[in-house]
């Protein structure tokens, strides 16, 4: 592929996460199947494939960042997505009977309401941030990018929080002035 191949590659695959993130924003969650499909070819670099970024030289481009500076809580942190809604305890009964129709808990990204105040290179945003941290337990977007992308729809239904996720990494994207001005816009 040549330079210019790489460019146009990487303008559509940023047209392609505007759109499903629209799409994201209008009800439709299983749009960030497509987004964690656009990150993935854009910073994904292995053997057998060229991410977007290796391709256009540009590996260490620095990208904007929802996460703040370490250190890092390590019982729980999400910078990326926040829990939705308030909670309800019913009136316990002592013949009640448990309800069967608990919803799970439900997230939604960040966006405005997280200031991109810092930009980091490339592979510290894709392999090295915490976007999530359960009881000392890490997850990095390459984790939740690769899960969704590898699990499809079913396996993503089910974990809302890095649906959210990664509409938020969509957000982070689309406001990287290094990754705009490299898909030349």
């Amino acid at each position: 592929m040549m330079n210019g191949d790489f460019v146009e590659q990487l303008d559509k695959q940023l047209r392609d996460i505007e759109t499903s993130a629209r799409e994201y924003d209008a009800g439709n969650k299983d749009a960030a199947i497509q987004i964690a499909t656009s990150i993935r070819a854009i910073v994904h670099q292995t053997a057998q494939s060229t991410s977007l970024l290796a391709g256009l030289r540009a590996p260490l481009i620095r990208l904007s960042t929802s996460v703040g500076k370490p250190p890092y809580p390590q019982e729980s942190y999400s910078p990326l997505a926040e829990i939705e809604g308030k909670f309800e305890f019913p009136a316990i009964h002592v013949g009640a009977r448990p309800s069967s129709a608990i919803e799970p808990t439900r997230f939604r990204p960040m966006l405005e309401t997280k200031k991109l105040t810092r930009q980091v290179q490339a592979p510290d945003w894709w392999g090295n941030e915490p976007v999530i941290i359960v009881r000392g337990k890490k997850v990095t977007r390459k984790v939740i990018v690769l899960g969704t992308t590898n699990s499809g729809a079913s396996d993503t239904k089910a974990n809302n929080a890095h649906i959210a996720a990664l509409r938020q990494m969509a957000y982070e994207l689309l406001k990287s002035p290094e990754l705009l001005k490299l898909a030349g816009r």
